[in-house]
């Protein structure tokens, strides 16, 4: 839900008209190390419930990004961006492949490929849902979608 506000988000000088670019590369190299961190076993999920607790965390994080775009320009930091949206993104590559690896492991076996079908729709369905929600948010907040 945050990614669509990428190009509202003030640069406090640093990064000028390159912060929306940095934002937008910061989260592709962030989701790439999330997603690959489970891979080494210290940084393995197994539990279900310390997955759901991560997932309320990042959930929680989220509306930090509103609350940023409508302070005052003092609280502005392009270096506070980034490394806001970097760690965003990095545990939500972290869960998401987390997810996946866990979840075969909470339903019996003769269900594991409906729960892989029903996580694989499920997951398209919330990006879609995001995207619209978004885009109401960007209505009711800034008077609309920039145009591009």
């Amino acid at each position: 839900m945050v990614f669509p506000f990428f190009t509202y988000v003030p640069s406090s000088g640093w990064l000028n008209d390159l912060l929306p670019k940095v934002l937008f590369f910061s989260t592709i190299l962030a989701n790439l190390v999330g997603r690959t961190l489970p891979k080494w076993k210290m940084f393995a999920i197994k539990s279900p419930t310390f997955l759901m607790y991560l997932g309320f965390v990042k959930l929680a994080a989220a509306p930090l990004c509103f609350v940023y775009l409508k302070s005052s320009d003092r609280w502005h930091s392009d270096a506070g961006a980034t490394v806001y949206v970097t760690v965003l993104w990095a545990l939500g590559g972290y869960l998401n492949t987390c997810s996946y690896m866990v979840a075969p492991t909470c339903v019996v076996p003769t269900q594991k490929a409906n729960a892989a079908g029903l996580m694989a729709i499920t997951s398209q369905i919330s990006h879609c849902v995001g995207l619209f929600l978004a885009v109401v948010l960007a209505t009711v907040l800034f008077g609309g979608v920039i145009d591009v």
